[in-house]
């Protein structure tokens, strides 16, 4: 039985927002819980609520902030540049906007095991095309005031609106801490002015400039919601399984260095564990230049290029892989899949992403334990060693650093009463 997340059980975060449905609501104004200062990111921690679900479509921020230098870098004067900024005054304000999830405050709560879903629902950075953000710099303006009036002289201004991180409207579980950060430009940003012309069709023109600011106050508005009864129980109903299986992934990476002239590396004993799920992915890369210009080094039309053997115990194992690069893309290595001795070795992409994330790497290789009946799932594996095997064609000619990534899951069950319980770690 398979560990990942099954679609039904992720309606939880689907139910639609019925205003029928709630018994009574509640705001909470949240501050940062850093010092709020001049170029630092702002955090707000929305804590976990019992028995009250947060209201994921009606998150909004006020900020209070001073105009401090303009282009030239003096300070702004009395009167200087009197005029109103239009929507996108602040648009390039905030760089990013993040939302994460607490696995540790949440490990004995019923949403334990989506953290990494509830991750995906979210949009992180306002340049991407994906953005959930508002447009006019994260902000919706109100309809009233569609041009804001920020005058200079008065060097001061606030702003408010709601803030669109998740792309759909959806109610959070209860119990369930959230943390926000919103990370500014560096120093300068732009604000447009917009002036008005006597006489002149049209009466206003914008103006581009760069200016610093100094945030004053800044919060965010959450409305914790409590759901009916029967709304409830149905909400309850789809998260829970009889028992739902989850897992968690915790991830390690550790370098070892590989010096020129290497040609034969052997690693006996890099891994010892006991749990069915865990994952380990091998990844090379050059020491002092770029992963791409190291490939050039090799001839990439000879396969026969680095043999990958596995270690059980201390004994290679009967099978050897070597490692292909791929025809499409460098970045790349695949090779064929084989079973031995229940593990299931198999080659691919899966950490791909994040080792790119990473670094530029030569190749890369994972293989996972895989196990086929709920028995066997539940079921802690005997305990192992892994290892491997190196063999260059030629021999290194610029030093390698081999990065060891291990991937290890926490699989556990939750019951109907919401009782967790551990069934590896």
């Amino acid at each position: 039985m398979s560990t990942n997340y099954i679609p039904e059980e992720l309606q939880v975060f689907e139910q639609p927002v019925y205003n029928t449905c709630i018994k009574n609501h509640q705001e909470q104004q949240i501050s940062p819980t850093n010092a709020v200062s001049l170029n630092s990111s702002l955090e707000f921690l929305i804590p976990a609520v019992e028995q009250k679900c947060l209201d994921l479509s009606d998150i909004s921020f006020s900020l209070t902030a001073q105009l401090v230098k303009k282009l030239d870098k003096e300070n702004f004067k009395e009167g200087d540049l009197a005029g109103t900024l239009n929507n996108d005054a602040i648009s390039s304000f905030i760089k990013t906007a993040s939302v994460s999830i607490s696995a540790e405050n949440l490990f004995n709560t019923d949403c334990f095991g989506f953290c990494q879903h509830i991750e995906k629902l979210l949009s992180h950075d306002k340049d991407t095309a994906e953005s959930q953000l508002s447009s006019g710099g994260f902000f919706i303006e109100n309809v009233e005031e569609n041009m804001r009036k920020i005058t200079k002289n008065s060097k001061k201004f606030t702003i408010f609106g709601n803030l669109n991180l998740f792309n759909l409207k959806k109610y959070l579980t209860p119990n369930t801490p959230v943390l926000i950060k919103l990370t500014p430009q560096s120093e300068e940003f732009f604000i447009v002015e917009s002036s008005k012309i006597e006489g002149s069709a049209p009466n206003t023109t914008t103006t581009t400039s760069s200016t610093t600011i100094k945030v004053i106050e800044a919060n965010l508005y959450v409305r914790m919601i409590e759901l009916r009864e029967q709304f409830a129980f149905q909400f309850e109903q789809q998260l829970v399984k009889t028992p739902a299986i989850y897992s968690y992934k915790k991830g390690n990476i550790n370098f070892i260095s590989l010096p020129q002239g290497l040609k034969n590396f052997n690693l006996p004993n890099i891994l010892q564990f006991q749990n069915p799920g865990l994952v380990v992915a091998f990844l090379l890369k050059n020491s002092d230049i770029e992963g791409n210009r190291l490939v050039q080094q090799f001839s990439l039309e000879n396969h026969d290029l680095i043999e990958f053997a596995f270690l059980k115990d201390n004994q290679r194992l009967s099978d050897s892989f070597k490692l292909l690069f791929s025809d499409t893309e460098m970045n790349y290595a695949a090779a064929y899949n084989s079973t031995i001795d229940a593990l299931q070795l198999k080659f691919g992409s899966n950490l791909i992403d994040y080792l790119k994330y990473k670094d530029k790497f030569i190749l890369a290789a994972d293989y996972s334990t895989a196990k086929t009946s709920t028995s066997e799932l539940l079921s802690p594996s005997q305990s192992c060693s892994i290892g491997c095997i190196l063999n260059f064609k030629e021999d290194i000619k610029y030093p390698l650093t081999l990065c060891l990534y291990t991937q290890s899951d926490f699989i556990f069950t939750i019951n109907h009463k919401r009782e967790v319980k551990i069934i590896t770690q």
